[in-house]
């Protein structure tokens, strides 16, 4: 059953915003004003491992979280998406990205013939060796209360999955009394709101969640990340050569103090923000406060923050998503696109020899 016109065209000016949109960073309570006034540096060489990796995001970054996934497998041991559905699931059309993508059933979203297209490219070498899903560790989550994403369209994600890895590595949550958005012990929205900065304070702490499903041997956290723990960094030397890739100029990376030298092993993490959860639209609210970086703290976990930034024409991106539907080209599913190439050399950057002469 399809959605009333009215909850659809609230989906559509989230995802895509409305002409009267000025794009301008709203920041609620809890951001800090020095953050978002730093100064971006070098993103540092750690000599992390390029292994290991695990991934997370929430809505269009759960769409690209997949197709991180799907892209640099051989890379990737875990991945962990809130509320978004199978991997190139709009097939590069706006349309269907706003139509069966959002509130569609899990049997229209044909996720075995998507499986089915993944395998392909990853046999033609334009996506990691299918292969090398098989043994991840994969955690889906929606709220029980997510008026924005379909049940359907989540269990297509799962069914998407279950063509590449055992069951028994696939972990659904629909459990938690929560709407769309990344829920909190205490920080952001109420529970029941679907408000900026679309952390909603429920009481749960889904980060340690999601870590602990990917991650072994993690300790829990006594309290929250270092505020000086937090670094901006310039994500220009990572553009693409095209154009249309709507990075923003800047990025976030959590250093534990263990992790800053290069001498100590370290675990990384990439978190990929959802639409209007930029810096423009809510400051540092989602680099600082979804509760990963209290278990990166306290577990020697690196956190790769990239970030995406609102744009009204070339790109047709002005609530600042992720490419989940094609702005950025046709392949925007695959090894080769702009953002996910980007994001790949900043995990190159972070797996650098320290000692070495850049």
């Amino acid at each position: 059953m399809r959605r009333p016109h009215g909850l659809t065209l609230a989906v559509l000016v989230v995802l895509l915003g409305g002409a009267c949109s000025d794009g301008e960073m709203s920041t609620p309570d809890g951001v800090s004003p020095e953050s978002a006034a730093a100064t971006p540096g070098q993103l540092p060489a750690l000599g992390l491992a390029l292994s290991g990796v695990t991934v997370s995001g929430i809505s269009a970054g759960g769409y690209m979280a997949t197709q991180f996934h799907l892209a640099h497998a051989d890379w990737i041991s875990g991945v962990a998406v809130l509320a978004a559905g199978p991997w190139r699931c709009a097939e590069g059309r706006l349309q269907q990205a706003l139509g069966r993508c959002i509130d569609g059933d899990e049997s229209s979203l044909e996720a075995g013939r998507l499986a089915a297209e993944a395998r392909r490219l990853a046999d033609e070498g334009r996506l990691a060796p299918a292969a090398a899903v098989a043994d991840d560790r994969i955690w889906l989550f929606r709220g029980a209360r997510d008026t924005v994403i379909s049940a359907g369209v989540n269990r297509a994600l799962a069914g998407f999955y279950q063509a590449y890895a055992p069951e028994a590595q696939i972990l659904l949550r629909e459990d938690i009394d929560a709407v769309h958005g990344w829920p909190t012990v205490d920080f952001g929205a109420a529970c029941e709101g679907f408000d900026p900065p679309y952390l909603t304070a429920c009481g749960v702490d889904v980060a340690g969640k999601l870590l602990r499903a990917l991650l072994d041997d993690l300790t829990p956290p006594d309290g929250t990340g270092r505020p000086g723990g937090l670094h901006r960094f310039d994500q220009r030397p990572f553009w693409p050569s095209r154009d249309r890739h709507s990075l923003h100029e800047s990025g976030w990376l959590y250093l534990p103090p263990a992790c800053q030298d290069g001498t100590r092993t370290c675990r990384l993490h990439v978190a990929f923000h959802g639409c209007r959860q930029s810096e423009e639209f809510i400051g540092d609210a989602f680099v600082r406060h979804t509760g990963l970086n209290a278990w990166a703290e306290h577990n020697d976990i690196v956190v790769l923050y990239p970030q995406v930034r609102p744009s009204r024409l070339r790109p047709l991106n002005p609530q600042g998503c992720w490419d989940w539907w094609g702005y950025s080209g046709e392949d925007y599913a695959e090894r080769s696109a702009a953002q996910t190439t980007a994001v790949a050399a900043m995990l190159r950057r972070l797996a650098d020899d320290p000692a070495r002469p850049r």
